[in-house]
């Protein structure tokens, strides 16, 4: 091991198993993303504050709709997760925006106050806050046959 090349080879190797087996214990242990998540559910009230379309990814794309709305929990509830007043976005299972067919299907306008629960993390590392909402299936993808954006 006598030529340049060998040493920095053998160099390497040594520095590489180094930082190899000084990981922290913490980094070595499995880490928990996603569920099984928990999440204690309080109701009340969503109101829809605006239906607007928005462009279509292409001419054969269904139409997607942004979907405003606030929540009152009945009773009040007082957890950091929880802001009255907040304005959300509506989006179906998945994170899409709902098309038109969805909208009419629900009968979603302003103005309409619909029963429904919001759901606030517990434990796991889901998403923090959910919401349900009596009558309308966030799974329902009606009308969504074209590309989705």
């Amino acid at each position: 091991m006598s030529s340049p090349a060998a040493w920095i080879r053998v160099a390497a190797l040594a520095v590489a198993l180094s930082a190899a087996l000084s990981v922290p214990a913490q980094a070595q242990s499995p880490q928990r993303v996603g569920g099984p998540c928990t999440y204690q559910e309080h109701p009340g009230t969503a109101t829809i504050v605006s239906v607007t379309a928005l462009p279509r990814t292409s001419p054969e794309a269904y139409q997607p709709h942004r979907i405003l709305f606030t929540f009152q929990a009945q009773p009040m509830i007082a957890d950091p997760l929880y802001a009255p007043g907040k304005v959300h976005e509506m989006t179906l299972t998945g994170g899409a925006a709902p098309g038109g067919k969805f909208v009419e299907k629900y009968g979603i306008a302003q103005g309409r106050k619909i029963p429904a629960a919001i759901r606030l993390i517990r434990g796991g590392t889901c998403t923090p806050v959910l919401f349900r909402f009596q009558g309308i299936d966030l799974s329902d993808r009606v009308g969504m046959q074209g590309p989705l954006p």
